[in-house]
């Protein structure tokens, strides 16, 4: 018996004008900064939701994810100019 598999999608990356566009009509600061962070690091939409305001190192514009993968804790590191904002 011949298996049928799905065709596979390759996703299709947002451009810069389609982020900003985005970041731009968030309603709240806070809406703002967290797309922002997406952006800018490699975190999932439920890493970010997790994070606390602890988890943030400012100075060396870095951060903690505490409950990534596997229950296992990495760094991530973000732009300065998302820094000034925070």
């Amino acid at each position: 018996m011949k298996q049928h598999l799905r065709p596979s999608r390759i996703p299709i990356p947002f451009t810069r004008d389609e982020i900003n566009k985005m970041i731009n009509r968030a309603k709240s600061t806070k809406e703002r900064l967290l797309l922002q962070l997406l952006h800018n690091s490699d975190l999932s939409e439920l890493e970010v939701a997790n994070l606390l305001k602890e988890d943030l190192i400012l100075r060396f514009n870095k951060g903690i994810v505490r409950k990534g993968k596997y229950i296992k804790y990495r760094k991530f590191y973000f732009s300065k100019s998302l820094t000034v904002q925070l």
